[in-house]
């Protein structure tokens, strides 16, 4: 794991122990030396997105003052829990809760799954996901529970909780409402995932760029004598998304230092917003990372040894993990329309032009206005002849609520970049860092076809713009090897491409890295 993404653990722990309330505390100590691992059980085989409605079920038996935890049906089944297959002693639960036969919404439990010599515990049920198409040294489970009896004190009793004499306490009033406070939760998930999508992005753009660098092809006399970085081709392909790595890591950190509250106003309900669209993002951009340097890097590219196809399984783990993209995309547009309608959302105000990045910054912000007040728009006329909102929103808008909430989270990255790059002191540094920051609006805007079909931008401005990534990508180029330098990835870390890949061609070496002839030193 990159520092990155260990410190975001760090934090997500931090949280996810505030939230247990006062009656665990006792397991902070186990769980941070790693002899307690426990899971997370929130998604269930019928409920992934709708998790409002889950099956398992909480009710409390007064006879003998303990919580039954209980998987009803098959679609009730916990389902694609990390750590559960082999390694977890405990699972927090989200479970249907009952208490005198009244429900009281979604809450957590905490079940003990093995004992401490690591077998299953009477009454719960696991097994294996199975083989995957990456990340297999994740192990990922599905768990039933068959009557599991625990103490009344294993509810985690940060927002609700059942007191010695079986009255429930909770000042969140409607169901709804306490299963969106406990699954707040999960943006520190959402953080973390961004983090390691950030972070693998990184790690395949150093590992296909160098190769570029050192592998010859082809230059104008006919002899291998140019190195495949230098091919407008490639720089096309990969200058860009090294551009928008760097400013959605820059966004990244802006968001990371809101959540923790040492960064921008105290507003929960931004924060929320701002997680749940940079994980979308970040993930996207991690398996587009992944798919274009394992074609660029060619045969080499297809080597599981050099690690490129990562990018590509991991991207897609992350684009559905905590959360499908596309859903949480719809979440943001839905809460960024209810601060619209109560004045909450203020849009930046317009630059002066007196730069490239300035412009550029007006059209995206320009783009952010115009989408969401038209999808507000929208729905209010066809809502206002007749049709549902679920109608509207779900059958008719979908495209809206997709590029509204895309045009948000674009806009907050280039926004923390441009502030980013323009507070660094050196000159030098600073123009590149500029110069970057500039190629991932450019390359959102010229692959957003709303800009033209909005008039925003006329087509003979659309092609100037394409002349301008082209430059940004050949000034770029040069400093590629140096910017990829400074993310500080161990050597170790690399396959053979981003090392030497002629001397590990020297020797029989089975595909994989060998001991005995190192690429390093």
């Amino acid at each position: 794991l990159s520092p990155v993404c260990l410190g975001s653990l760090r934090r997500a722990a931090s949280i996810n122990a505030e939230y247990m309330g006062s009656q665990h505390h006792h397991l902070l100590d186990r769980i941070d030396s790693l002899d307690d691992i426990g899971c997370f059980g929130l998604t269930e085989l019928g409920y992934g997105n709708n998790a409002i409605k889950m099956e398992t079920t909480a009710t409390y038996d007064q006879d003998d003052d303990t919580w039954i935890i209980h998987t009803p049906t098959p679609l009730a089944q916990k389902y694609w829990i990390t750590n559960s297959a082999v390694h977890a002693k405990w699972i927090i639960v989200f479970a249907q809760t009952y208490v005198h036969g009244k429900h009281e919404g979604l809450h957590t439990f905490l079940v003990r799954m093995r004992d401490d010599k690591m077998q299953i515990q009477p009454g719960v049920r696991i097994e294996d996901m199975g083989m995957k198409m990456g990340c297999n040294g994740v192990d990922n489970g599905k768990i039933w529970f068959n009557k599991v009896k625990i103490p009344r004190t294993a509810m985690l009793n940060k927002l609700a909780n059942l007191d010695e004499h079986g009255v429930f306490h909770c000042a969140i009033k409607s169901l709804r409402g306490r299963f969106i406070k406990v699954a707040d939760g999960l943006l520190s998930g959402r953080i973390c995932i961004a983090a390691m999508g950030t972070s693998n992005a990184k790690f395949t753009l150093t590992t296909c760029l160098r190769y570029a660098a050192t592998r010859l092809t082809v230059g104008p006399k006919g002899e291998s004598d140019t190195p495949i970085l230098s091919y407008q081709l490639f720089q096309k392909a990969l200058i860009p998304l090294l551009a928008s790595t760097l400013s959605i890591g820059l966004g990244l950190n802006y968001i990371k230092n809101r959540y923790a509250g040492v960064e921008g106003p105290k507003d929960d309900h931004e924060v929320m917003i701002l997680a749940t669209v940079i994980k979308p993002i970040a993930t996207w951009n991690q398996a587009v990372v992944g798919n274009v340097t394992r074609e660029r890097a060619g045969g080499q590219g297809y080597l599981s040894v050099n690690r490129l196809w990562e990018g590509i399984a991991f991207g897609h783990s992350g684009m559905t993990a905590e959360g499908d993209n596309s859903v949480l995309m719809q979440k943001v547009a839905k809460e960024l329309g209810s601060r619209l309608q109560t004045g909450r959302h203020k849009f930046p105000g317009r630059r002066a032009e007196t730069r490239n990045l300035n412009k550029l910054f007006n059209m995206i912000v320009l783009r952010e206005k115009k989408c969401l007040m038209g999808l507000g728009m929208a729905m209010k006329t066809k809502m206002t002849a007749g049709k549902s909102l679920f109608e509207v929103w779900m059958l008719e808008e979908s495209d809206a609520v997709q590029r509204t909430a895309k045009s948000y989270g674009e806009r907050i990255i280039l926004e923390q970049s441009i502030k980013a790059a323009d507070n660094i002191n050196d000159p030098k540094l600073k123009s590149v860092m500029q110069s970057l920051v500039e190629l991932y609006a450019v390359d959102i805007i010229l692959k957003d076809s709303w800009f033209i079909t909005s008039e925003t931008v006329s087509p003979k401005s659309s092609c100037s713009w394409g002349t301008r990534r082209d430059l940004l990508c050949r000034e770029l180029a040069p400093f590629s090897i140096s910017i990829c330098d400074s993310f500080g990835i161990p050597e170790v870390s690399f396959g053979p491409i981003a090392t030497n890949w002629e001397k590990y061609n020297v020797h029989h070496n089975f595909g994989e890295r060998m001991a005995n002839y190192p690429l390093i030193g």
